[in-house]
C-alpha cells in the first residue's frame, strides 16, 4: 500500500496541469488538497492528444460543479462543496469534474 502511494504521489508531482486552489472553507490544508487533486489528474484516463487546461478549485455551496464560464486567468473553474475532513468525498467530487473537463464538459 505504501508503495502504491509513492507511486501516485510521485506520478502526481510530474504531471503538466497546474491547478490553483482557494482553500478556504475545505478544513484542510491546501498541500492536501493539491496532493488529492493532482493524484486524480495523473490517474484517470485522457485521450493521448488531450492537453489538460489550467484548474481553479474552489469550495462553493452550489457545487459540485465545472463552469462554463473561464476565470480571468483562462482557468476552468471547478467548485466543490465537500469540505470537514471528507478526503474520500473531495477526491470523488473533483474525479467527477475533472471527467468533465476531459471530455470538453
Amino acid at each position: 500500500m505504501k508503495f502504491i502511494f509513492c507511486l501516485i504521489l510521485g506520478l502526481s508531482l510530474t504531471s503538466q496541469s497546474q491547478i490553483r486552489i482557494a482553500s478556504k472553507g475545505f478544513n484542510m490544508n491546501e498541500s492536501d488538497l493539491r496532493i488529492i487533486f493532482k493524484s486524480a489528474v495523473t490517474t484517470l484516463p485522457k485521450a493521448d492528444n488531450f492537453k489538460d487546461p489550467s484548474l481553479f478549485v474552489s469550495k462553493h455551496q452550489r457545487g459540485p460543479i465545472t463552469l462554463f464560464q473561464r476565470t480571468p486567468r483562462g482557468e476552468v473553474a471547478i467548485q466543490l462543496n465537500s469540505g470537514d475532513y471528507y478526503y474520500s468525498q473531495c477526491i470523488y467530487q473533483f474525479a467527477h469534474e475533472l471527467a468533465h473537463v476531459r471530455a470538453d464538459f
